[in-house]
This record gives C-alpha cells, sequence and structure tokens, in this order.
C-alpha cells in the first residue's frame, strides 16, 4: 500500500529554536519522557523510521518552533523539501491572537509547499495535558481572524479535545470556505467510557459540517500501549463518521515513536480496515491527504 503520511514532524536544533525540546525539561506531560526527542529529527531519520514501507509523501505539521519567528520554521523546511524530497505539503504556526496575523500568513504564503496553518488550541483543566495558555476558541477577535486564512486558499489543522467541539462549531460554520482538519483522532486522551461518549458525541458533531476532515493518528500518545486492539473500536468510529474521504491515516512521528514503531503503527491501521474496498483503503492510506493537502 502506497502512503502519505499526513502528520509527521521534523527539526534541527543547530537551524531553529524549539523551546519544548531545547529547555533541558524532560517531562512531557501526558506523552512521558521526551530526551529521546530532544535531537535533531531531519529528513534521513524520517527516511530510516519509515524504512522498507511505500511512503511516497507527507505533510509536515508545525513543530512548536519559537513563536517570535514562525516563518523560520517553515523557511528550513522548504529547504529541505527542495533538497531532499520530503515534506510535500506543509503546515506552518500563526497565532491568531497576532494584531500582525495577516502578515504572518502572507510571509509563509511565500514557500512553495504551504498549505495550511495550525495553532494548537487543546485546553484542558489538568495541566499535563493543557497545551494552549488560553481558550482562544472562546475569544471573539481571535475566531474573526480565522477568516483571513481564505486569503490564502489555506486550512486549518484543528487540534482540540473532545470537550471543545461545541466552541470549535461556530467557528467552523462562520468559515465554510475553509477546511478545517481535526488534528490526531479529536484526542480521546483516555480511555474510560465516560470520556468516549462524549468523544463519540464530538465526532458526529464535527462529520455533520462539509469543510471538515479528520487524520486518524496520534493514538500513542493517549492509550497505551498501542496496539491494533486499543485503536480499532475508534478508528472505525471515525470511518463511520466521516467516510474515507475525510478521513487519512498519519503517524505523528518522531512523537509517538517515544511508544512504538512506524511500522507497528501502519500495520495496525492496515489490521483495522483489512475488509474495507481497496479504493477506500487507497483513500485513508494516501488519497484523502493527496487531494486535501494538494499534493
Amino acid at each position: 500500500m502506497k502512503i502519505i503520511d499526513a502528520h509527521h514532524h521534523l527539526w534541527n536544533l543547530s537551524a531553529c529554536s524549539y523551546p519544548w525540546l531545547q529547555s533541558g525539561d524532560t517531562d512531557g506531560g501526558f506523552v512521558g519522557n521526551i530526551s529521546a526527542l530532544q535531537k535533531t529529527y531531519d529528513v534521513s531519520d524520517y527516511r530510516k523510521d519509515f524504512g522498507a514501507l511505500d511512503v511516497i509523501k507527507s505533510v509536515h505539521v508545525q513543530a512548536e518552533h519559537d513563536a517570535a519567528d514562525p516563518v523560520a520554521e517553515t523557511r528550513w523546511l522548504q529547504a529541505q523539501a527542495d533538497a531532499h524530497g520530503f515534506p510535500h505539503a506543509l503546515v506552518a504556526y500563526a497565532d491568531f491572537n497576532r494584531s500582525d496575523v495577516a502578515d504572518i500568513l502572507a510571509q509563509h504564503a511565500e514557500y512553495a509547499n504551504l498549505r495550511g496553518i495550525r495553532q494548537i488550541l487543546s485546553h484542558h483543566p489538568d495541566p499535563a495535558y493543557c497545551h494552549a495558555d488560553r481558550e482562544y476558541l472562546k475569544d471573539a477577535e481571535w475566531g474573526r481572524r480565522i477568516a483571513l486564512l481564505k486569503q490564502h486558499n489555506l486550512s486549518f489543522d484543528l487540534q482540540i479535545y473532545p470537550h471543545q467541539v461545541a466552541d470549535a462549531l461556530p467557528i467552523i460554520d462562520a468559515n465554510p470556505e475553509t477546511l478545517f482538519i481535526i488534528n490526531h483522532a479529536l484526542e480521546p486522551w483516555n480511555g474510560s467510557d465516560d470520556l468516549r461518549l462524549i468523544w463519540q458525541q464530538g465526532v458526529k458533531a464535527l462529520a455533520k459540517r462539509a469543510n471538515t476532515a479528520i487524520k486518524i493518528s496520534g493514538f500513542a500518545m493517549f492509550l497505551r500501549p498501542f496496539s491494533e486492539a486499543t485503536i480499532r473500536p475508534y478508528v472505525l468510529d471515525l470511518i463511520e463518521a466521516f467516510g474515507t474521504v475525510r478521513c487519512m491515516f498519519a503517524s505523528n512521528f518522531p512523537v509517538d515513536k517515544l511508544h512504538c514503531t512506524y511500522s507497528e503503527i501502519f500495520a495496525a491501521f492496515d489490521a483495522v480496515v483489512a475488509n474495507v474496498s481497496g479504493g477506500e483503503r487507497a483513500a485513508l492510506f494516501a488519497g484523502t491527504a493527496a487531494r486535501l493537502y494538494r499534493i
């Protein structure tokens, strides 16, 4: 099966600045000890990790580069793509809380592989799970600035928890021309029955919006130990809600590498959809990502 990896990261600790990797703090909260990530991870490392798998293209998602200079990450990544062939699409960082975000978007848009923007919005009462320092979805000015994306034909990678869906829906509905790509399977941050019910409700609500899609990825961050049996019900629920034309598989490497191998992730995906038709499998593994990220 040909694979387009819809979500992975690269970083160079000499060429760029990543405060979360360079602070010396090894506590990664819910993902565990991140010391194994605190070194350069470039295209050659990524190729080694996917190995014999037929990964033909990839989508790079911003890796929490220094927010004071977000375009530096895009500049470095475009240089990697030009020199080494990967990645084929870039999802860059922009802070929609900044009054100059329009200028930041314009600078990102100068790079050929740019396709979208991500600002992580995952806000949680438990600080171990909290990414965003504020509940941006409740900020009216932040929400209005999302409309700037359509000026550059950019999608928005929406990373939130299930309890945030109600706050995200008005922004999705107010921007029908913008594609919102939900990250990491809507982050089912634990395997409890109570959360699973909230997660299912959130998935169904998001799937009703035509301008949404979802990445099936990131399970090793939340549901451990990682296994095909553990992720199966989530994967099948997502495919039922969104259809294969709006679902795409992704590795979330090297973050998920803390808990499993690249081949284990894609072997699990392969097993879960073993009975899915060939065309639908091709969409999940590559076609949906190719179409939505225009690669």
